[in-house]
């Protein structure tokens, strides 16, 4: 069987070395980069576009089509809406590899040659991170299973002799890690009550975590709650 392409529609050409542009999920929007995002109609009709204080990479869309996510080079992450209002700013230390929405629309996964790998909710609340070592291979992009339950990050190794990873984290279990976590700081609370102030994070029903940091393994993770106090949690000890 033979396929035959046909060109449709060419988009201006892009500052950037590499230009990217992405479909919306139901296919009728089109998102493009450059100095400035732009959001096209399968006709090639601008339908608007917007800029950041630097060029913009890898646009793509949130699965309801109603946000867009764009990379830029001073290590951040930007979410806007569709007329170009900026809503979230998400920091990085480093060049930015890779950003992608959840299956859900609720959480962000991003990668960074800073050798992290970040879950955030959709107003740019930190969720979750793994810090690789100083000697960690870059984290190239990442990447959440269909079911929104597993996060797939490969990383690769620039040593002769030494292989890249494949990293995978269980999404599914952080909140039951989280409820253990605070279960285990109700003793703390008890013998330390000023600070129940400022550790309001495990005394509501539906607690939300500052920050909680993967463990290396992705089996366990630390949540650093308050300074001075850090609680490690995987499957067989705990510490604080």
């Amino acid at each position: 069987m033979e396929y035959f392409w046909e060109k449709i529609i060419e988009f201006p050409s892009s500052e950037n070395n590499y230009p990217t542009a992405s479909f919306s999920s139901d296919g009728r929007i089109i998102t493009t980069d450059g100095d400035t995002a732009t959001i096209w109609n399968t006709s090639g009709k601008k339908l608007s576009e917007f800029k950041a204080n630097q060029q913009i990479y890898s646009p793509s869309f949130s699965p309801d089509g109603k946000l867009i996510m764009t990379i830029s080079p001073d290590y951040k992450v930007i979410v806007w809406d569709k007329n170009g209002k900026q809503l979230v700013e998400i920091p990085h230390q480093d060049i930015v590899r890779d950003a992608k929405f959840s299956s859900d629309g609720k959480r962000i996964f991003t990668s960074s040659n800073d050798k992290t790998i970040q879950m955030w909710d959709i107003s740019g609340r930190l969720l979750a991170q793994y810090n690789g070592e100083d000697s960690s291979p870059f984290i190239l992009e990442a990447e959440f299973s269909p079911d929104g339950k597993h996060i797939l990050a490969p990383v690769l190794n620039y040593q002769p002799g030494n292989g890249s990873d494949v990293l995978i984290f269980s999404v599914s279990e952080l909140d039951g890690l989280l409820t253990r976590g605070c279960d285990w700081l109700k003793d703390y609370l008890n013998n330390n009550p000023q600070v129940r102030e400022r550790l309001k994070v495990c005394q509501s029903k539906k607690f939300n975590a500052q920050l909680v940091v993967l463990s290396k393994s992705g089996t366990g993770l630390r949540s650093s709650i308050l300074p001075g106090v850090r609680v490690t949690l995987n499957n067989s000890n705990k510490n604080t």
